[in-house]
C-alpha cells in the first residue's frame, strides 16, 4: 500500500516536470558579436549563467531564504530562455541580467513568505534597472511560461525518494535502518550535490530534476554505506521503475559521475579550506558600508504581492549582495 500510494505522488510529479525541461539555449558566440564590441554588448555564455546562479544563492543566503528558491529561478530562466520570447537576452546580457533577477524575484514572491520588495531588487543591480523594467520583464517571463510557476525541485524528489524507501517496514535489514538512522545526512549529501549541479548548465538544461535527484541520491547512499550491495540496489531499483527513469542511460551514468565529482572535491580537505576561505572573504564582502551609501541598502514589503507574507523584511539594515552590474563586467575573465 505505501509504495502504491507514494506512486500516485511520483507520478503526478514526473508529469509535472514535463513542463518545466528546456532545450540547449546558449548561442554560438562569434556568431552575434563585432571583435571589438564591450563584454556586455556579447551573447550570454555558460559562466554568465553560472556567475548569476552565485549571485542567487548569496541573495537568497542574505535574506535566509530557501536554496531550493534558487532551483526554482533557475528552471524559469531555463524554460523562459528556451522560448522565443527569451531570444533577446540570448545575445544581450543587460537583459539576461533582468531575467535573472525577475525570475528571482518571482520565485520569492510565489514560494517563500519572506518577501523581497521590487525596489529592493532594483537596488541590488547598482542602479541598472529601474522598477518598471523589472516588473515589465516579470510579466514577460510569466507570459512566456504561461503561468507555470510551480515546478517540482529534485530536493523535493529526493524526499519523496527517501519516504519510499524508509516507510517500507517490510524492510528491516541491518544496512537500511542503518541508512535511515542516517537520513539527515543523506539529504545533506544530496543537497550538496544539486546544489553544485545547479551552477553547470550541463548538469541542467535538457535535465528532469527527478533524474537529477535520483543521481545525487543513489551517489549519497553509496558514499554513507562505502560500497554497492543488493539491499541498495533493490531499493535504487525499486525507485527508477516507480519514476520511470532509465538509470542504465548514458545521461543519467553521465550525471551521476558528474555530481560523484562533486562530493569527492567537497569531501577534500584542500577543498574544505578553499570553501572556509570563500565563507570569510564573502563574510567581509557583507560588512556594513558608510552611511553615506544607506539608500542602496533598504528593504521593503513587497507593494505588489497581494498576499499577505508571515513574515516581512526589515525596512533598514540591508547590506546588498555584490554589485550585478560589476559582476557581469568581469563575465568574459
Amino acid at each position: 500500500m505505501v509504495y502504491y500510494d507514494y506512486a500516485g505522488t511520483m507520478e503526478a510529479m514526473r508529469s509535472q516536470e514535463k513542463f518545466y525541461i528546456s532545450i540547449d539555449y546558449m548561442p554560438n558566440s562569434s556568431e552575434y558579436f563585432p571583435a571589438k564590441s564591450s563584454v556586455l554588448d556579447r551573447p550570454i555564455d555558460q559562466r554568465c549563467r553560472l556567475r548569476m546562479v552565485d549571485w542567487c544563492f548569496r541573495v537568497i543566503e542574505f535574506f535566509k531564504l530557501s536554496q531550493e528558491t534558487v532551483f526554482i529561478s533557475m528552471t524559469y530562466l531555463d524554460c523562459f530562455m528556451s522560448t522565443t520570447s527569451g531570444s533577446d537576452a540570448k545575445k544581450d546580457r543587460r537583459q539576461f541580467q533582468l531575467a535573472v533577477m525577475a525570475c528571482l524575484y518571482i520565485a520569492v514572491k510565489i514560494h517563500e513568505s519572506t518577501l523581497i520588495a521590487s525596489d529592493v531588487v532594483v537596488k541590488m543591480s547598482n542602479g541598472a534597472y529601474t522598477e518598471q523594467k523589472l516588473l515589465d520583464m516579470e510579466h514577460r517571463i510569466i507570459e512566456a511560461l504561461h503561468w507555470r510557476l510551480n515546478p517540482p525541485t529534485p530536493m523535493a524528489f529526493i524526499r519523496s525518494f527517501l519516504s519510499i524507501i524508509f516507510t517500507d517496514t517490510t524492510d528491516t535489514t541491518t544496512t537500511m535502518k542503518g541508512i535511515s538512522e542516517d537520513k539527515a545526512t543523506v539529504l545533506e549529501l544530496a543537497r550538496r550535490q544539486i546544489k553544485l549541479a545547479l551552477r553547470e548548465y550541463r548538469c541542467c538544461v535538457c535535465t528532469n530534476a527527478s533524474s537529477i535527484a535520483l543521481a545525487a541520491l543513489l551517489n549519497a547512499v553509496q558514499k554513507l554505506t562505502k560500497k554497492d550491495n543488493e539491499i541498495i540496489i533493490s531499493a535504487i531499483n525499486k525507485l527508477a521503475k516507480i519514476s520511470d527513469i532509465d538509470i542504465s542511460s548514458p545521461e543519467f551514468l553521465f550525471l551521476r559521475d558528474r555530481l560523484w565529482s562533486f562530493l569527492i572535491k567537497l569531501s577534500s580537505p584542500e577543498k574544505k579550506k578553499n570553501d572556509h576561505h570563500q565563507v570569510e572573504v564573502s563574510l567581509q564582502k557583507m560588512n556594513p558600508p558608510s552611511s553615506s551609501s544607506l539608500s542602496d541598502k533598504n528593504r521593503a514589503d513587497d507593494a505588489h504581492q497581494s498576499m499577505e507574507p508571515t513574515s516581512t523584511v526589515s525596512p533598514r539594515g540591508i547590506i546588498p549582495p555584490t554589485s550585478l552590474k560589476r559582476k557581469l563586467r568581469g563575465l568574459d575573465k
